[in-house]
């Protein structure tokens, strides 16, 4: 049974933290998702939502790239190869592209 397509929208992120130091300054981020994000369907799906950290609203588009084996600590373990562009905007502004095994 395909993993991506058995699980289908029922996995997502609907908020997440990020942790970061920059010059010695702590920066904690947490963001709440309107919609959840999904993160498992088939190759080629594309998702879209928005998140707020409060600071910032980031807008997400999410495509499914496929399906993947990742090795971790010598054990193989089944991923989502995910494409995701975000653009932020109020307190800070920009764009970005990141790829993701999930």
């Amino acid at each position: 049974m395909d993993l991506l397509e058995h699980r289908g929208s029922n996995l997502a992120v609907t908020a997440s933290s990020t942790y970061h130091e920059w010059f010695g300054v702590p920066d904690l981020k947490e963001e709440i998702c309107a919609e959840p994000r999904p993160i498992a369907g088939v190759a080629g799906d594309l998702t879209t939502t928005a998140c707020d950290s409060r600071r910032t609203l980031e807008a997400y588009e999410t495509t499914i790239l496929g399906r993947e084996v990742v090795e971790v600590g010598g054990i193989p373990i089944e991923t989502a190869h995910l494409r995701r562009t975000s653009s932020l905007s109020r307190g800070s502004t920009g764009n970005a592209v990141v790829e993701v095994w999930r």
